[in-house]
């Protein structure tokens, strides 16, 4: 909705008076998808969730978004605790901070 109201000529600015918050909020909200794989948020769209989880799917690669989401929604625990603990038991080829080694090609 944010971002369709700033797509249509609305400031940031204004949208952040009418909903009472600060602008650092909007920002937030308008970058939460940036990032994720449109099939892992496909999965999340009727669930309710923190936005802080998909910071954390953020750190994931695209097919291992959707596996954690699908973990997430299997055993219906959309949690930010669990999100960082589905990253911390990613392999580091399916983190998106990765960085091959000499070793590793």
């Amino acid at each position: 909705m944010t971002r369709r109201a700033i797509d249509r000529g609305v400031s940031k600015e204004r949208l952040a008076r009418a909903f009472g918050v600060n602008l650092s909020s909007i920002n937030r909200g308008i970058n939460l998808l940036e990032g994720r794989y449109s099939d892992a948020v496909a999965r999340l769209q009727d669930k309710q969730c923190a936005p802080d989880v998909t910071r954390v799917l953020r750190n994931m690669i695209a097919a291992r978004q959707v596996q954690a989401v699908e973990l997430m929604v299997s055993i219906n625990t959309i949690t930010v605790a669990h999100a960082d603990a589905l990253l911390k038991a990613t392999s580091p080829e399916q983190r998106t901070d990765f960085k091959p080694t000499e070793r590793d090609r």
